[in-house]
């Protein structure tokens, strides 16, 4: 079994020691050092991993670093508890739980996720405003030239200056097209 280091896709950059050979994935071999590790194995399973290992020589190391390694933990021993332990992690777990349930921590941690985003919509809904009264006061101020332009004309002409309008109208449209010729008949009728 080779091991090795990498530090890549490591987000603390510390160092981790990884397996460069494959983890043997067999359910038979995963079960009886799963057992391994709680208990002393009986005699059937170590005659089921007797016979395993004979199928897997490559395994076999494997085995023996895992056997060494759980003999290593037996021998530490069991770490003490202190006598009040259980009380001390139930009134911590009260604790946190009355902290958690605060309205005041409640509050702020609503501030913080919701300010951002209530920030963007605040500045989009003050860009609509701004941009709608700008839209407003340039549509005014196009009236207010229309209606200077109107004021400026002065009088309206007469209705007898506007009585031959359309006749006229025709006359000009006739003389811009080279393709229609004057109408005499029509001209001596109008002049007359």
């Amino acid at each position: 079994m080779d091991i090795g280091v990498r530090t890549n896709r490591n987000f603390n950059r510390k160092p981790v020691l990884y397996r460069k050979d494959k983890m043997n994935n067999d359910p038979l071999y995963s079960r009886l050092r799963e057992a391994a590790w709680r208990r002393k194995l009986t005699p059937g399973e170590t005659a089921q991993l007797e016979e395993w290992l004979a199928g897997h020589p490559e395994a076999e190391r494997d085995w023996e670093t895992e056997l060494a390694l759980s003999g290593s933990l037996e021998r530490l021993g069991d770490v003490p508890v202190a006598s009040n332990f259980t009380a001390r992690v139930v009134s911590r777990a009260q604790r946190h739980s009355q902290q958690a349930g605060s309205p005041e921590r409640d509050w702020a941690g609503l501030w913080r996720r919701f300010m951002p985003r209530f920030a963007v919509v605040a500045v989009g809904a003050i860009a609509v405003l701004v941009g709608y009264g700008r839209y407003e006061s340039s549509q005014r101020a196009k009236i207010a030239r229309g209606v200077a332009t109107v004021s400026e004309v002065g009088t309206i002409p007469s209705a007898e200056a506007l009585r031959d309008f359309d006749t006229v109208r025709v006359l000009a449209e006739a003389r811009n097209d080279e393709r229609v010729a004057p109408d005499n008949e029509l001209l001596a009728l109008n002049l007359r």
